[in-house]
């Protein structure tokens, strides 16, 4: 988890633990460990604790949308046209299972 206090907040800490467990499988069908917002926090902190900005991802597919958002060309854009997936449905991740550009 991030160094942000936010993550270490009770509030947080139980609706990450019941969105889990509500989603267990991240879009490529590995576990989901993490909890991603799909609007990020720092874009619109009102939506920090709402159920339906929340995504549950696996590490390699976290990782890789956080990279795509972090990009110099994406910073600014639509996070919600930001995500794991291209606009043709093809992964980003180049591991991901269903990316067929291997």
């Amino acid at each position: 988890m991030p160094q942000d206090p936010f993550y270490w907040s009770p509030p947080w800490r139980a609706l990450r633990a019941r969105f889990l467990r509500a989603h267990p499988t991240c879009p490529c069908g590995e576990p989901a460990s993490h909890v991603d917002h799909i609007r990020p926090r720092r874009q619109q902190p009102e939506l920090a604790l709402v159920w339906a900005n929340l995504q549950a991802l696996c590490a390699s597919c976290h990782n890789s949308r956080t990279a795509v958002l972090q990009t110099p060309q994406n910073k600014g854009a639509k996070p919600a046209s930001i995500g794991i997936c291209n606009e043709a449905g093809t992964p980003l991740h180049p591991d991901h299972p269903w990316n067929t550009r291997r």
